[in-house]
């Protein structure tokens, strides 16, 4: 369990730094490509949907890794509820049978 949440602790820092690769090499190809404003509006728009898909990908994995984290915490947390309804339903019938040996 600790393995998913150091998963889920590192996918927001990936997309950060990611965003900011991509960001930083926008930069950079304006700066260095010799292009026309038309030439340069329509890179900066295909880089931006490049982008925008790239964002949603992430956050479906997101997405998908919050709902198996959940799944999992939800099992967990049923085996424990039965195993403390057992522990309360043995701890009864010892003190019951304590009772009725006294009697």
């Amino acid at each position: 369990m600790s393995d998913n949440n150091n998963n889920a602790s590192i996918v927001p820092g990936i997309c950060a730094a990611f965003a900011v690769g991509a960001l930083v090499g926008v930069g950079l190809a304006l700066l260095y490509a010799p292009r026309s404003g038309r030439e340069t509006r329509e890179l900066l728009a295909k880089k931006a949907d490049d982008l925008k898909g790239l964002a949603g990908n992430a956050l479906e994995q997101g997405k998908h890794l919050v709902g198996d984290v959940k799944t999992r915490a939800q099992g967990v947390f049923e085996r424990g509820r039965d195993a403390a309804k057992d522990a309360v339903h043995d701890a009864a019938k010892n003190v019951e049978a304590a009772t009725s040996r006294s009697n």
